[in-house]
C-alpha cells in the first residue's frame, strides 16, 4: 500500500485524479493499492509553555526566559479526528508520498506528522504546482526521494519555533515592564509583526514630516546643419544635488543655463542602437495584488480570494501565493496548449493569444531562477468567461496578458526604433 498524504483537499482530488480515480472515504481515497489522505493546513502546533510547565501560566518576569528545546507538539484542536485518519493509514502504508505545497512550510507540513508518528517507511517527494491532470500526470512520473528536501522543512521548522521563543518572550517582558508603569493590557511583541509595525510608523512620521523641495533640470536645444534637439545637461563633480543626485540649488542652475546661453557647440560622440525592451515577467502574487489595486482598487486580501477561486474553483491558473515570477524550461513546452487555452476562455485575449508565437522563449523561462513556486500563470484549463464574477475575469485577464506577452517578441522603440546618445561640447 502507497499512501499520498497532501497538504489539501483539492490537491489529494488532483491526485486521485492524476491516478485514474478511487472512491472516496471517511477522510480518504481509495484508488487501487494508492490510498490518498489530505491535511487541513498545519495540523500539528508547538506546545505553550504551560504544556511544559503549569507554573508558566502565570506570567513572572523571574521566569524569563522560556526556552524548551527540544521542542515537542500536540495535535491542533480542531484537526484532531482527519490526524487521526492519516496516523491510522500510516500505520498500514508501506511507503509514503509527500504530496505538501513546494515550499518550506508545505515541506514541514507532512514532515511533521511522519515525526509526530515515529514513521520509518520510504517516503518520495510529490512536487504539484498547478493541479490540472496532465501536470499532475507529469508531476507523478518525476517524485524524488524526500530526504532530498530536509533542508526546507529544517528552516520552516527553524522559523516556527524561533517565532514562538520570540513572541512569548517579548511579549510577557514587554508586558510585565509596562505594567509597573500602570499599563493595563498585553502589548504582543512579534519577530515579524514588531518590526513592520515599525517601518510604518517611521514611514508615516517622515510623511507627516515632509517638506516640499525642489530639484532643477538645465535642458538646452541644439542645432546642428538641419537637425535641432533638445538636450539636458549631465551632473559633474562638484555640483549641488540632493539624495538622487539631482540639482539641488536654483541659483547654481541657472547659472550654468546663463553660462552656456548662445554658446558653440560640436559634437565630439554620438552613437545609434537599437533598443529593446522585454515583456514584463508572469505575475507573482505581490505584483498582482499591486497591479489590482492600481487598476481595479482591490485590496489585497480580495485579490488573493479571487486567485484562491481561480485557482481552486475554476483550475484556471497555477499556484496563486507564489512569491516568483519566472517559470521553469521545462513549462516552454506547454505554451501551445496554455495559449490555446486562453484564446478559447477570454474573447478579449483570443486574437493576441491565437497571433502569439509559442517557439519564441523569453526571460522568463529559466529554471535556475524558480524558486519553490513559479510565476503565476494561466493553465490549460477552459472556462465559459461569462460565468466568472467580475472580479475573477479582470484578475484572470491580467495574468494571461502577462503569460501571452513571453511569446512576442521584444518591443522595439525610439525614433525609427532607435536610441541615440550624443556628447556634446560647448564652447563659449
Amino acid at each position: 500500500m502507497r499512501l499520498f498524504i497532501a497538504e489539501k483537499p483539492d490537491l489529494a482530488k488532483a491526485i486521485v485524479d492524476g491516478l485514474g480515480g478511487g472512491s472516496r472515504k471517511e477522510g480518504f481515497y481509495e484508488c487501487g493499492n494508492d490510498y490518498v489522505t489530505w491535511c487541513y493546513g498545519h495540523m500539528l502546533q508547538l506546545l505553550d509553555p504551560e504544556d511544559y510547565d503549569p507554573r508558566y501560566g502565570k506570567w513572572a518576569m523571574d521566569d524569563l526566559p522560556i526556552s524548551h528545546i527540544p521542542w515537542q507538539k500536540k495535535p491542533s484542536g480542531d484537526k484532531k479526528d482527519q490526524l487521526k485518519i492519516i496516523t491510522n493509514l500510516l500505520k498500514q502504508a508501506d511507503s509514503i508520498v509527500h504530496a505538501g505545497d513546494p515550499d518550506d512550510e508545505g515541506q514541514l507540513l507532512v514532515d511533521e506528522i511522519l515525526t509526530y508518528a515515529a514513521c520509518k517507511l520510504p517516503v518520495m517527494r510529490l512536487l504539484i504546482n498547478d493541479n490540472n491532470i496532465s501536470v499532475v500526470k507529469r508531476s507523478l512520473t518525476a517524485m524524488r526521494d524526500n530526504r532530498e528536501f530536509a533542508g526546507l522543512s529544517a528552516a520552516a521548522e527553524a522559523r516556527s519555533v524561533g517565532d514562538q521563543l520570540y513572541g512569548y518572550n517579548m511579549s510577557r517582558a514587554y508586558t510585565l515592564a509596562a505594567s509597573k508603569s500602570g499599563y493595563q493590557g498585553v502589548l504582543s511583541v512579534g519577530r515579524v509583526q514588531t518590526p513592520i509595525v515599525g517601518l510604518v510608523v517611521r514611514r508615516d512620521r517622515e510623511f507627516e514630516a515632509h517638506t516640499k523641495s525642489y530639484y532643477y533640470n538645465v535642458i538646452g536645444q541644439f542645432a546642428f546643419g538641419e537637425v535641432s534637439f533638445p538636450a539636458r545637461y549631465q551632473i559633474v563633480e562638484g555640483d549641488p544635488v540632493d539624495e538622487k543626485g539631482r540639482l539641488a540649488n536654483q541659483v547654481h542652475a541657472q547659472g550654468i543655463a546663463d553660462t552656456v546661453k548662445g554658446a558653440t557647440a560640436s559634437i565630439i560622440s554620438a552613437a545609434t542602437k537599437k533598443k529593446e525592451q522585454h515583456p514584463p515577467l508572469p505575475y507573482n502574487l505581490l505584483k498582482l495584488q499591486t497591479d489590482a489595486s492600481r487598476k481595479f482598487g482591490f485590496m489585497p486580501n480580495q485579490t488573493k480570494d479571487i486567485t484562491q477561486s481561480l485557482r481552486e474553483k475554476h483550475k484556471l491558473i497555477t499556484y496563486n501565493r507564489s512569491d516568483c515570477e519566472y517559470l521553469s524550461d521545462d513549462q516552454h513546452a506547454d505554451a501551445p496548449s496554455v495559449l490555446a487555452a486562453v484564446a478559447q476562455t477570454a474573447p478579449a485575449l483570443t486574437v493576441v493569444a491565437q497571433r502569439a508565437d509559442p517557439s519564441i522563449k523569453s526571460r522568463a523561462f529559466n529554471s535556475g531562477k524558480v524558486s519553490a513556486h513559479h510565476g503565476i500563470i494561466p493553465t490549460e484549463a477552459t472556462a465559459d468567461f461569462g460565468k466568472l464574477t467580475d472580479g475573477e475575469q479582470k484578475i484572470y485577464l491580467l495574468i494571461a496578458r502577462a503569460y501571452i506577452a513571453q511569446f512576442w517578441p521584444k518591443k522595439l522603440f525610439g525614433n525609427l526604433f532607435f536610441a541615440h546618445k550624443v556628447s556634446i561640447l560647448i564652447m563659449k
